[in-house]
């Protein structure tokens, strides 16, 4: 649950391929698009988690390398809970493992000024993606490749 009562916490994890050597966390705010927010829409995470089930089942030498040995869990938010609880799981009860890595990604759409609690500076790994992908969905596949591109990156640094 997050601190937000209005707010559900939920999350989607592709499992390790054997027994996890660690378990990354990547964490997007929400996903609703109640109100003014840092978080990320879902549909490029969706393509990114659904990219990553492709390489792992394509057996690619990057899966084989980065990914196998890894659980990945993807967490959000959303005021709009009740509608995605049924098709999501609690992103607290993933696996009952700590994360060894967290990346909180949050979109540009709240200001620059705008920076994660201390904490989670300290402790998580932060990446700032625009807030949209243009009016029309025009930059929407620069957007995807950019934001894949980042993420491999940071899960082959979290792999180290």
């Amino acid at each position: 649950m997050s601190d937000d009562p209005h707010v559900v916490r939920l999350g989607v994890t592709l499992p390790a391929a054997g027994r996890p050597r660690a378990h990354l966390l990547i964490c997007t705010g929400r996903i609703d698009s109640g109100g003014l927010h840092d978080g990320v829409p879902p549909e490029p995470m969706l393509i990114f988690m659904r990219y990553l089930v492709r390489q792992r089942n394509r057996q690619s030498a990057w899966a084989r390398r980065f990914l196998d040995p890894v659980t990945v869990t993807w967490q959000f938010d959303t005021a709009c809970g009740l509608r995605h609880a049924p098709h999501y799981e609690s992103a607290v009860c993933v696996a009952g493992v700590r994360p060894r890595r967290t990346l909180i990604v949050r979109s540009d759409a709240a200001g620059p000024d705008r920076q994660p609690g201390t904490r989670a500076a300290e402790t998580c790994a932060v990446l700032t993606v625009p807030a949209d992908a243009g009016i029309f969905g025009d930059r929407s596949l620069e957007y995807q490749a950019e934001l894949t591109s980042r993420l491999r990156a940071w899960i082959e640094q979290a792999n180290r």
